[in-house]
């Protein structure tokens, strides 16, 4: 996954948001590495704003109108996925060619172990979009990334 910083939104010429390239590995997750484990007492929830392009290919066994995010342990866990905390996006609710805010309770994942919150060990936030398991390339838009 690349993130490009600062390009124009797709739905205000003025504005800038980040551009987030898929690219074409199996499994592409853009990846926030911690120095050291954190700490999820103070906030209950996160969110993202998304903008998914109709014009990407979308198709069965390839590229999806997919958002999940996770949580995890890396710096003691080789297999980070094996301790993940996840969050899935609905496909139902997810949007094309408009922005959405999509918001995440941090007690409430859709699968893993155990949650945020009752955790000690996360050092590793990841978000896809556009699913995983293929080798499609797709661009899609996020802004607003934040923890409450």
């Amino acid at each position: 996954v690349t993130v490009t910083a600062g390009v124009t939104d797709p739905a205000d010429a003025v504005a800038k948001v980040g551009q987030y390239v898929r690219g074409v590995d199996q499994y592409a997750d853009l990846k926030f590495q911690f120095d050291f484990d954190s700490q999820f007492d103070n906030f209950t929830s996160f969110s993202i704003d998304v903008y998914i392009p109709s014009s990407n290919t979308y198709a069965e066994g390839g590229l999806t109108k997919a958002i999940q995010l996770w949580i995890a342990d890396a710096s003691q866990t080789q297999n980070f996925w094996e301790s993940w905390v996840q969050y899935d996006v609905d496909a139902a609710t997810i949007v094309t060619d408009e922005w959405k805010t999509y918001t995440f309770q941090l007690e409430a994942p859709t699968s893993g172990s155990g949650t945020p919150k009752t955790r000690t060990d996360l050092d590793l936030v990841g978000l896809v979009i556009g699913g995983s398991g293929h080798g499609i390339d797709g661009t899609f838009y996020i802004r607003n990334f934040e923890f409450k």
